[in-house]
């Protein structure tokens, strides 16, 4: 499995570089399917920075924004969060703010049914 991440990470950062983020994200989301009991924590530092970046194109900041959310993880969801208040991009900020809505009213469910 760490091959497999060590893979991942490096063709984000590979794809990064020569402008094919968006199929690196969309390779993430295809392996966090795959293997949806695994954490992926190592995915949360680059999609967080593909989605903080305004100079990202914003299909890529919206495939990030779903992957940080489908990892279900507290950073990640700080990241949607504060991009969510601050990104001039309508349509990430829109992705966004309904992704922590729903992030939090499940975290609120699972306070609640404990």
């Amino acid at each position: 499995m760490k091959g497999i991440i060590s893979s991942v990470l490096l063709s984000v950062v590979l794809f990064t570089a020569f402008g094919y983020a968006s199929s690196a994200v969309q390779t993430i989301r295809e392996i966090e399917q795959v293997f949806p009991d695994e954490p992926f924590t190592s995915f949360v530092s680059p999609l967080s920075n593909i989605l903080k970046d305004e100079k990202t194109e914003t299909s890529t900041r919206v495939l990030s924004a779903i992957a940080l959310d489908e990892l279900h993880s507290n950073n990640g969801d700080k990241v949607i969060y504060e991009v969510a208040k601050k990104t001039p991009n309508q349509t990430v900020k829109s992705i966004c703010t309904a992704l922590a809505i729903e992030s939090f009213k499940a975290n609120e469910k699972k306070v609640t049914t404990k």
